[in-house]
């Protein structure tokens, strides 16, 4: 009987043996990348914690920098319009100094040479060409060019007056330079001599 009884035991202990282990563990593929690279590296939990929280100043640092470009950019963008205004004024300026030094030539119907002779239309022309800016060979047709200015408390120098069948370039302080007829030939005026059709800005 004891017999018996080891012979089972063994049977059954050889019977266990062979059954499958069930698969308790999750599968690898489970297991999120970083943790199985710091496993292989050797780092521990606390370790491979540290390493990524080292990663967030340089992070910070970057956001820091691009926000710091942004305004850089934006005061840059507002700074420029102050040169552009500065730009205008030299500019109106450089034109006035440069028609001045054509006062007392000669006044000349249909022309338009700052020497040889010119109408109040071709002097204008003659001189703004000079800097770039193409005007009619007309008062009239003058008075729809750049942008319109309110009265003569709003002009600055190089501001075009147009007047009936007459255009002058504002100098500032209320003056005007014209070709303004055969007797005067180019010469300064006030620039109230005569009633204002318009004022147009082209500078």
């Amino acid at each position: 009987m004891n017999k018996s009884k080891s012979f089972l035991f063994l049977l059954s202990a050889a019977a266990l043996l062979c059954l499958p282990v069930p698969a308790y563990a999750a599968p690898l593929h489970s297991v999120p990348q970083d943790v199985l690279e710091a496993a292989e590296a050797g780092i521990t939990a606390p370790a491979l914690s540290e390493a990524v929280d080292a990663e967030e100043p340089d992070n910070a640092a970057e956001a820091e920098d691009a926000a710091e470009a942004d305004s850089s950019l934006s005061g840059e963008a507002a700074a420029s319009a102050v040169p552009a205004e500065a730009d205008s004024s030299a500019r109106a300026a450089q034109l006035v100094a440069f028609a001045s030094q054509y006062i007392g030539n000669p006044y000349r119907y249909g022309g338009a040479s700052l020497t040889g002779g010119a109408d109040c239309s071709g002097f204008l022309m003659a001189v703004y060409a000079q800097f770039g800016i193409e005007l009619p060979h007309s008062s009239a047709a003058m008075q729809g060019v750049g942008s319109a200015v309110g009265d003569l408390a709003q002009a600055i120098p190089g501001d075009i007056l147009v007047y009936s069948g007459h255009v002058g370039i504002y100098l500032g302080n209320g003056q005007m330079l014209s070709a303004l007829n055969r007797r005067a030939g180019i010469a300064v005026t006030d620039a109230r001599y005569k009633r204002i059709r318009a004022i147009r800005r082209v500078l």
